[in-house]
């Protein structure tokens, strides 16, 4: 019997496997190995500005920006693939706040949905974890082995229950007054979880400013390797999109029309 870190393991040489065996897949690593390059060019005028700015004026040679570049682009490639079947950095950053603040960044309304609120009042969703995903597959797989060909469809009841769960938990918060009715709820996500969330969270498509959507697009480009990945593990093939879905709700939306 496999454990649950070599089941782990071969999830994901099962995926890499299948992102180099494709066109498809090559296609998305070439493009998101150039949204590495720009998003890790982002990162080091940021670090050039702190840097400038706190040490009077100190500025790096062409041979240390070169160093500290590739360096970034490597760790923004291999960190994630290290890590995504194990633990989120969602969680890491959620328990670090937890233990500065005594609070913790994220609220979660079920399992597979989880919020933040933002600086201007409204909430940041956020849809599903691979490494969770991993976990109920290898469940699935350990104790209903006869159940082998119907796992995409059981993981996908479970993200359906969650995200129903969700909008009943929402109501009770709406109730409590932790959240609002008039609240908006904003995020990104990519088409298959749009998809499962869109009629039962009452979301809507929505594009943003284009600078906004310039910006924020590369990180969310960052995280379409998780997603991607998280994809694979359901449904045992890659998604037929990589781009990300822009969505907006309100909380009275969600909750006043549950039935």
């Amino acid at each position: 019997m496999i454990s649950e870190i070599g089941f782990r393991l071969s999830e994901t040489k099962r995926f890499l496997s299948a992102v180099v065996g494709s066109s498809e897949g090559r296609f998305f690593l070439f493009s998101y190995f150039m949204n590495i390059l720009v998003l890790a060019f982002l990162v080091m005028i940021g670090m050039s500005a702190i840097l400038y700015a706190l040490f009077e004026g100190m500025v790096l040679n062409r041979r240390e920006l070169a160093f500290k570049y590739s360096l970034l682009v490597t760790m923004l490639i291999t960190v994630p693939l290290a890590t995504m079947p194990f633990f989120s950095f969602k969680d890491v950053v959620d328990r670090f706040v937890q233990l500065i603040t005594r609070r913790r960044l994220f609220t979660y309304l079920s399992p597979h949905v989880f919020y933040r609120p933002t600086i201007n009042g409204n909430i940041s969703l956020h849809l599903a974890k691979a490494h969770e995903i991993l976990a109920e597959k290898y469940t699935i797989v350990i104790n209903k082995p006869q159940a082998a060909d119907k796992i995409s469809r059981l993981l996908a009841i479970s993200i359906g229950h969650s995200i129903r769960d969700a909008v009943k938990f929402s109501k009770v918060q709406v109730e409590k007054g932790v959240m609002r009715a008039d609240q908006q709820i904003v995020g990104a996500t990519y088409g298959y979880l749009f998809g499962a969330a869109k009629s039962k969270l009452r979301l809507r498509r929505y594009h943003p400013a284009f600078i906004s959507r310039l910006l924020s697009g590369v990180f969310y480009r960052f995280g379409a390797l998780h997603a991607v990945y998280m994809y694979f593990i359901i449904n045992d093939r890659l998604p037929p999109s990589f781009d990300p879905v822009y969505f907006i709700a309100s909380v009275g939306d969600v909750v006043g029309n549950r039935k």
